[in-house]
């Protein structure tokens, strides 16, 4: 069994306990019981964590959609394992979007197959299976490369120099992704930085989501999804009056954090 499955099937199993008990219980506990007794070294493992946290805090709208792809049943006469199955799937597809949906509706089929009755595989397949052919028009792609700058092997201030750029690009198993990437940056970096460039270098690739899911009602709504690539530039001449870059290009404090979270892991 692989680790992913593994932990959904803990996760699934904390949940059922919790709902089972009217959601009273502390779910929490549940987590640390089941990892312990079922996956010694993984209480804390980081996919279970996100994964439990993250239904229960959009749990709310997790439910909506399953009332949209289950109209025959209404969500309490759904039993408490396939309800929970739905929405660890639902939460995967819609909220974290790390894992490919075809890959989330196989998982969901096996722990309906493992934990539930004879006929839930075929149910939890067609409501997920139902919302993914859904989703397919629905998801909206948007791609910013992030420029880091430094002069030799010293950053240069991130308050000054750290931009981001959009690009209209779609991947493709054709094309070097990484390749395309780096020629895009030099045309857009001669604009702010002219001759003054010695390197370019991609660096790493990220994605994040949003969604609108607060007011829905009834279908789906569109799903944004940003495609990031960071790039490092570096100069050969350090410099420190950048006054000609667009402001536009500048990030914000929130969007400088995250990426810069991301520069820590990895550098």
């Amino acid at each position: 069994m692989s680790n992913r499955h593994l932990s959904r099937s803990i996760v699934l199993q904390s949940l059922y306990e919790w709902d089972f008990n009217d959601r009273k219980c502390n779910l929490s506990d549940c987590i640390s019981y089941n990892s312990s007794e079922f996956a010694p070294g993984m209480e804390k493992d980081d996919f279970i964590q996100s994964l439990y946290k993250g239904v229960v805090r959009n749990i709310k709208k997790i439910d909506k959609i399953i009332k949209i792809y289950a109209t025959e049943w209404p969500i309490s006469q759904i039993s408490i394992v396939d309800r929970n199955i739905l929405r660890i799937g639902i939460y995967e597809i819609l909220f974290d979007i790390k894992t490919h949906p075809k890959i989330i509706i196989n998982e969901s089929i096996e722990l309906a197959k493992n934990f539930s009755g004879i006929n839930s595989s075929k149910f939890i397949n067609g409501v997920i299976g139902g919302l993914y052919e859904n989703l397919k028009d629905k998801i909206i792609n948007k791609n910013f490369i992030y420029f880091i700058v430094k002069y030799k092997n010293n950053y240069i201030d991130f308050s000054d120099i750290f931009l981001k750029k959009e690009i209209d690009y779609k991947k493709s198993d054709e094309v070097d992704n990484k390749e395309y990437i780096k020629n895009i940056s030099e045309d857009l970096l001669k604009k702010d930085f002219k001759d003054n460039i010695s390197k370019i270098e991609y660096f790493h690739d990220f994605f994040y989501t949003k969604n609108n899911i607060k007011e829905i009602k009834e279908g789906l709504p569109d799903i944004i999804k940003f495609n990031c690539y960071i790039v490092i530039c570096e100069l050969k001449n350090k410099d420190n009056n950048y006054k000609y870059i667009n402001k536009e290009s500048f990030i914000n404090k929130q969007e400088f954090n995250n990426v810069k979270k991301i520069l820590k892991e990895k550098l």
